[in-house]
Formats: structure tokens, sequence, C-alpha cells
């Protein structure tokens, strides 16, 4: 019995000690100020060897926005090195773990604290899971890329059928996730500014953001969906553009939180 206990307490304190690194303040900034920079400049570079070189099925010059999905970036048919997307994504995606549980520890935190903001803790759980959805959807695109997905065909039912529910998965839990966020900007814009002791600045600034946020990805969506011109990968980039957009627009807020309470 003495035994079983010991292990339990084991096993609560490592749980205890993962959680307090998750929330840790200078791990979430830590990570927030990598993505920033090392995810838009894997893109870029990303984007310019396959425009540049092509790959077994296109031609140099050939790879743009028009015809080709960001996916295509991950394959050796598209470009000659895919593992600027397909590694990219899935590092990013674990770094983006600990960010999600501080959003959700600031969210109740200042819920408590302030009255400005509200959150119900079911609410900003709900966030937490629609957010890990999404990181879940970009590690497991990432490493079931267009390649492999063909290299499981027919064991798959089509030949990309698998990376198409995952990179799906990934837009569904981050847009969720972002609508949802976006609501709580709408609705308590004096608590968000004080987030980052932006006191003096205007409502109207997170209001916009909590809109764009619940406005533009569906509307982007619905573009894709119907392959309005010019193209569905056309549109399938602006999708991806705006939610990676509300993810350092946010990231920014977070980052102005931490330097606040370390301020303070």
């Amino acid at each position: 019995m003495a035994k079983i206990m010991s292990l339990k307490d084991k096993l609560s304190e490592k749980k205890k000690l993962l959680y307090n690194y998750l929330i840790n303040p200078k791990v979430t900034r830590r990570n927030v100020k990598f993505i920033s920079i090392f995810f838009p400049l894997m893109i870029i570079i990303g984007f310019i060897v396959a425009l540049s070189f092509g790959g077994t099925e296109i031609p140099p010059g050939a790879y743009n926005i028009i015809d080709n999905y960001i996916s295509d970036m991950g394959s050796h048919r598209y470009t000659p090195i895919p593992k600027f997307l397909d590694d990219s994504v899935m590092i990013v995606a674990v770094l983006l773990v600990p960010p999600c549980f501080y959003i959700k520890h600031v969210f109740d935190l200042k819920s408590k604290q302030s009255e400005s903001l509200n959150v119900p803790k079911a609410y900003s759980t709900i966030v937490l899971i629609m957010m890990l959805i999404g990181v879940f959807g970009i590690f497991s695109s990432g490493f079931i890329s267009e390649d492999v997905a063909i290299s499981l065909y027919p064991v798959t039912s089509s030949a990309y059928d698998l990376h198409d529910i995952l990179s799906t998965v990934q837009f569904v839990g981050l847009a969720s996730a972002g609508f949802l966020i976006g609501i709580i900007l709408v609705r308590y814009p004096s608590g968000i500014l004080e987030f980052g002791a932006y006191e003096n600045k205007s409502k109207i600034y997170p209001i916009l953001l909590g809109l764009v946020m619940i406005f533009l990805t569906p509307i982007l969506t619905t573009l894709y969906l119907l392959e309005f011109p010019p193209s569905a990968p056309f549109w399938e980039w602006m999708l991806f553009f705006s939610l990676f957009g509300w993810i350092l627009a946010i990231g920014i807020v977070i980052l102005h939180q931490i330097k606040t309470e370390e301020l303070n």
C-alpha cells in the first residue's frame, strides 16, 4: 500500500512539474519569439526553393500559390527539400503547446482578478482543447506529409486522404480556437487591454481583432470550399495566413502580459 501511495505521489509531483513548465511565462515567451521568426522564415525559404528548383512533377519557376496547395511544398513532387515545410510545422507544433496552456492560465487568472474579464473556466478549457486539436493537426500534417500519404496508398482509400484529413483537423482546431478567442476579445475589450498594460488604448483595437478572428476565417473557408476564383489553393493560402496571423497577434498580447507581470 505504501509503495502504491509513493508511486501515486511521484506521479502527482511529475504532473505538477509538467503543468508548471507548461504555464511558465519564460517558456511561453521564448517559444512565441522563436516561432514568430522561425516559421515565417522556413515558409519563405521553402517557397523560394520550390519556385527556384521545382520537383519531380513541375519544372523550376512553376510553383505558385494559385496552382499549388501549401502541402505541395512538403512533397518531392514540387520541391527538392520538402523538410522546410514538413519539419518546421512539427517543430512549431511542439513549441505551441506551452503557449496554449499559458493562454488558458492567463484567462482563468485574470478572470478571478479583474472585473473587466469574466471568462468561464469551462469556456477557456474548450479554447485550450481546440488549440491542442489544431496543434495535433499541425504536427500530424507534417509527419504524414503528401509523400507519406501517397506511400500509404492503397492502405488508405485514396492517395491523399490521410494527409487531407489531418490538414482539416489542423484548420478546424485553429479556426475554432480563433473564433472562440475572438468572442472574448469582442465581449471583454477592457479586460484584454489590461493584459499588457494597454489601459490607455482604445477598446476598438481588441474589438476589431476579435471581429477579424470571428468572421475572416469562415469567409475564407467558404471561398476555399466553393473554389472561388482565382483557385482553391489560393484561398487555402489566405486561410493559412489568417490563422497564423491571429496566432501571432495573440502571441504579441501574451508577450506584453508577461512583460507587465515581470515589471510588477
